[in-house]
């Protein structure tokens, strides 16, 4: 993987500005400072600064979908409140019809015969009930407006406070970027091309872990048992792949296991080979 393209334009969102990664000329940290680590270490020491790189993306990529998502809801909401409204206006007019109709069948109760006066009546009720319910469904409508027009402000408020937290994450990183890319550029340089290579691929693989601790005999990458003789050459600090996930490994010792001494096992023993009869 090319070295000025570690963060890819990714498919959903372009990134360029902010993720882009150029190793700055500035000036450059003291070689002799990682002189005296080995190769597994110093991919460590590369690795905790690709993982604050991929921690500004992963930040940035999630504000960029709360912010998408955002603004898809207020559309969505912004297309209910104008068919309430829309709702809102035939149920007036149906009601302002109803009006006049009711004062219609008043004044043919005032002015008829007994005999059709049951009947006026009984039309009258009706109307009566269906303006109650047309007032009912106007009443039911309007507040379904309030409510989605609360919701609208809360995700607005919410747009604002992740807008500005994006911006602080661009300052921040552009900030960092000129330090970590000159250490990053010393120890690209201290570290063997295929290890690079290898690291490379992993990186882009795992997003940001591309070396793993041993823990207690476990790959923290997969969980994955690593048998005892591996261990031992990781102690040596010889470089030794998982077989589970394929990430480099590491290991360091937890109070539950013994602390070796480094420089003693760091020279290389002869293999030894053992043959399981069955």
């Amino acid at each position: 993987m090319p070295r000025q393209k570690i963060f890819a334009s990714l498919k959903e969102f372009s990134l360029k500005p902010l993720l882009a990664f150029k190793e700055q000329p500035g000036p450059k940290p003291i070689p002799e400072r990682f002189s005296h680590l080995s190769q597994i270490e110093l991919l460590v020491h590369l690795q905790q600064i690709d993982e604050e790189l991929y921690d500004f993306r992963r930040r940035f990529l999630s504000l960029e979908r709360n912010l998408v998502q955002a603004r898809a809801r207020l559309v969505k909401l912004k297309i209910k409140r104008a068919r309430i409204l829309h709702l809102q206006l035939n149920v007036k007019k149906k009601l302002s019809s109803l009006r006049s109709r009711i004062k219609k069948v008043k004044l043919h109760l005032g002015t008829a015969t007994p005999q059709d006066r049951a009947a006026w009546t009984l039309k009258l009720k009706q109307l009566k009930a269906d303006k109650l319910r047309f007032k009912e469904e106007l009443q039911r409508l309007e507040n379904k407006r309030i409510r989605l027009r609360e919701r609208a402000r809360k995700i607005r408020g919410q747009y604002r406070t992740w807008t500005e937290e994006r911006k602080k994450i661009r300052d921040t990183f552009k900030e960092r970027q000129e330090g970590l890319g000159a250490q990053r550029q010393v120890l690209r340089g201290l570290v063997e091309p295929y290890l690079i290579r290898a690291y490379e691929r992993l990186l882009e693989r795992y997003e940001g872990r591309a070396v793993v601790r041993v823990a207690e005999g476990v790959c923290q990458g997969c969980h994955t048992m690593i048998p005892s003789c591996v261990v031992s050459s990781l102690i040596g600090k010889r470089i030794v792949v998982c077989e589970g996930c394929q990430r480099l490994l590491y290991f360091v010792p937890t109070p539950l296991e013994p602390v070796f001494d480094l420089k003693k096992l760091a020279v290389e023993e002869p293999r030894r080979f053992r043959i399981r009869m069955y």
